[in-house]
């Protein structure tokens, strides 16, 4: 009776560079799967900050039972108070009224040739309900103007 058994055999120079070659081949697929796995994983990754961060958007939306969204606004520059006040153009409603900052404060004029030109506060018309630091620069320059 005969019968088969794994048993310990030499390679030949042919079969050494054959196992070569496949080890290679294994090893490049295996590397190559490692690549596609973390490729994958990265993607996942990158989904699923996407649906976190929805969520959270969502979530935010429920806790304050209203959204942001775009909508037009007017934006209006009261000189002679030094104010600037932001209104929603669908409502109405004011959403904001601050202060103007230096480059607001200066207006400009457009002359008939379409030319642009500056104008101070000292030209804007007086008012009682003018901020101080208005009548205050309204002051110095109409007195620089009466002693020229």
């Amino acid at each position: 009776m005969a019968m088969f058994r794994k048993l310990p055999c030499p390679l030949t120079s042919e079969e050494m560079l054959e196992r070569g070659q496949q080890l290679a081949a294994v090893q490049e697929e295996a590397d190559q799967l490692e690549e596609a796995r973390k490729a994958a994983d990265a993607e996942a990754k990158a989904r699923i900050k996407r649906l976190d961060e929805r969520a959270a958007r969502l979530r935010r939306d429920i806790i304050r039972k209203e959204e942001d969204r775009d909508i037009e606004c007017d934006v209006a520059h009261d000189y002679v108070r030094g104010l600037v006040t932001v209104t929603r153009c669908d409502s109405g409603e004011m959403v904001e009224q601050r202060p103007m900052n230096m480059d607001e404060r200066q207006a400009t004029l457009i002359t008939e040739d379409g030319e642009d030109v500056a104008l101070d506060d000292a030209d804007a018309p007086e008012s009682d309900d003018a901020p101080p630091e208005v009548k205050k620069a309204k002051g110095r320059k109409g007195r620089q103007a009466a002693e020229a």
